[in-house]
C-alpha cells in the first residue's frame, strides 16, 4: 500500500527575538508538558518515548540555566528559540499519534518517524550553535548535553522494525479483505491474525475497537480535501475491516457487555435529561448496530430473526420485519445474481 505524507512545515518562530526570561519560562513550560505526558502512544512508542528524554535532559538545562539568571551571548539566545520550535513541533506530532487513529498510524509508520527524523536533525543543529563553554552551569549538565548532541548527530533512521513487520501484516490482511470483498466470502481473512495485530497497537475489546472506527472516520474527513483518492480509500478499507473484525472476533457475549455499557451511559444520559432539562449536555451517538433497521430507535430489547438481523422487539412491528427481511432477500438475491430485471 502506497502511503504519501507530507511533512508539516516547521513551526515558525518571530524573528524578533523573546527576552531572555521569557523564552526560558517557555522553553520549562513547553518542556514540562511533553515529558509530564500522561501515557505513551502504542505506536511510535519508540521514537516518543526517546524524544521525551531527551527533552527532559534539556529541561534540566533550561532550569539551571535560569537559576543563574545571567546575561546570555546573542548565540544562546538564539540556539534556545530555535529548540523551542523544536519541542512545539514534538508536541505536535505527539498529540498526533496519541489522539489518531492507531491504525492509520501504524499503516504511515514510516512517514510518520520520518517526521521524528527531521525534527531530531532540527535538534542537532540547534545544539550546533549553543556555546556550552560561555555558559554558567555545572559540569555533569554540560556533559550531558554534549553527549545528547553527539547521540543527535549520529541518528540515521528512526523507524522500529517491530512496527514495520506488523504494518506488512496489516497490508497483507487487508490485501485478503479486498479480495474477500470481491468473491463475497469471510473465510479468506485469517481473524486470529487480526486479533493479534488489532492487541498489539492496544486494541482489544469491542469498546477499543469503536473507538479505533470513531477515529479513522474523522480521518477520513480530515483527509478528503487534501488526502486524494486512494488515501480516503485506504482509510475506508481499514474502517471496513475493524467493522468485519468486530463481529467476527468477539463472541455474543462480549458484544452483549459492550452493548450493556453503551445502555448504561445512554440511560444516565436520558436521567439527566430528565431531571435537568434545561442544562446543556453532550450528545450521544447512537451506534448503528444499537439502532432498530425499521425504526432507528434504541433497541433494550432485541429480537432476532433467521438471517440473524436484530430488530426491536415489539408487537405491531412484525409484519414490517417480515418485510423487511423479505426485501433483503430479494436484494440480496438480485446481487449474488448480478442479472438486471426489468
Amino acid at each position: 500500500m502506497d502511503v504519501h505524507v507530507t511533512l508539516p512545515p516547521p513551526i515558525m518562530v518571530s524573528s524578533g527575538l523573546l527576552p531572555t526570561g521569557s523564552l526560558l519560562e517557555s522553553l520549562i513550560q513547553i518542556s514540562n508538558e511533553v515529558t509530564t505526558v500522561d501515557k505513551i502512544p502504542v505506536t511510535q512508542y519508540n521514537n516518543v518515548s526517546t524524544m521525551v528524554r531527551r527533552i527532559k535532559l534539556l529541561s534540566s538545562l533550561f532550569e539551571e540555566i535560569q537559576e543563574t539568571n545571567t546575561q546570555l551571548p546573542p548565540s544562546s539566545i538564539l540556539c534556545l528559540t530555535e529548540l523551542y520550535s523544536v519541542i512545539r513541533r514534538v508536541k505536535s506530532l505527539m498529540q498526533t499519534c496519541k489522539q489518531g487513529s492507531r491504525l492509520w498510524n501504524l499503516v504511515r509508520s514510516e512517514g510518520v518517524s520520518n517526521q521524528f527524523y527531521v525534527i531530531v536533525k532540527e535538534m542537532s543543529r540547534a545544539l550546533d550553535i549553543l556555546p556550552l563553554s560561555l555558559l554558567k552551569i555545572t559540569v555533569d549538565t554540560r556533559e550531558q548535553v554534549e553527549l545528547l548532541h553527539k547521540q543527535v548527530k549520529r541518528v540515521d533512521s528512526l523507524v522500529d522494525d517491530k512496527e514495520i513487520q506488523r504494518r506488512d501484516e496489516l497490508v497483507q490482511v487487508m490485501m485478503s479483505s479486498s479480495c474477500c470483498k470481491s468473491s463475497k466470502s469471510k473465510g479468506v481473512i485469517d481473524f486470529e491474525k487480526v486479533k493479534v495485530i488489532m492487541a498489539q497497537i492496544g486494541l482489544k475489546t469491542p469498546i477499543d475497537y469503536e473507538e479505533e472506527i470513531s477515529k479513522l472516520e474523522a480521518e477520513v474527513e480530515k483527509q478528503a480535501g487534501t488526502g486524494g483518492l486512494i488515501v480516503v480509500s485506504n482509510i475506508n478499507n481499514l474502517i471496513s475491516l475493524v467493522s468485519l473484525s468486530k463481529s467476527m472476533v468477539f463472541d455474543k457475549e462480549d458484544q452483549k457487555t459492550a452493548k450493556d455499557e453503551f445502555m448504561d451511559t445512554y440511560s444516565q444520559h436520558q436521567h439527566h435529561q430528565h431531571h435537568y432539562p434545561s442544562t446543556q449536555s453532550t450528545v450521544i451517538n447512537i451506534p448503528d448496530e444499537y439502532r432498530c433497521p425499521i425504526s432507528l430507535d434504541l433497541m433494550q430489547v432485541g429480537l432476532f430473526i433467521e438471517s440473524n438481523i436484530e430488530f426491536l422487539n415489539c408487537s405491531n412491528r412484525i409484519f414490517l420485519i417480515y418485510f423487511f427481511s423479505f426485501s433483503r432477500m430479494i436484494t440480496n438475491q438480485f446481487d449474488s445474481n448480478s442479472e438486471k430485471i426489468d
